[in-house]
Order: C-alpha cells, then structure tokens, then sequence
C-alpha cells in the first residue's frame, strides 16, 4: 500500500499505519542493530513501532525509531521497486 495514517502522540512521536492493514510500522523484533529490518506488525504501543521526524532541511526528514535512535534506510539506497527497508545509523 502507498497510503499511511500518521497519528502524533502527546510525546511528539509518531505512529505510522498502513491505511489497507490498519498495522503499524515498526523495525522487527525491536532490534538495535544496523540493518534492522522494518515492516508491518500489529499495532502494540511499543517503542519499535514509534517514530520521530526529524527536520534536516527545508524539504526533508528523517524518521527515527523511538527504541533505537536509528533512521528509516532504504537497503543499498537502492532506486528499485520493491527494494528492503531497513534501520540504520544516521
């Protein structure tokens, strides 16, 4: 899916849900590590499914993992479809 339901938290963090899943992103198993995978999972409140966005510029962000510190990465910063999304230091 290509749309998401973005919900803030009182915290300043976010919540990103795939509008035909109604699930949250989040980075796998919550882990810490570089290449971390993100995907889809049930919603649960947990810190690996919350997200920071973080201005860089005037047209740009970064979202970081609660949980981890670490941005959202595209794989390779791969240009393909379908290429993996993962976490990693920024």
């Amino acid at each position: 899916s290509q749309r998401w339901i973005i919900s803030r938290h009182a915290t300043g963090y976010l919540t990103i849900n795939a509008k035909h899943s109604s699930k949250s992103l989040e980075v796998a198993t919550s882990s810490l590590d570089n290449g971390g995978n993100v995907q889809q999972g049930n919603p649960a409140g947990g810190d690996n499914q919350l997200w920071l966005a973080d201005h860089q510029s005037a047209d740009f962000f970064t979202l970081k993992a609660k949980h981890s510190g670490k941005v959202l990465d595209v794989s390779g910063s791969s240009t393909a479809s379908g290429a993996n999304v993962h976490q990693w230091s920024l």
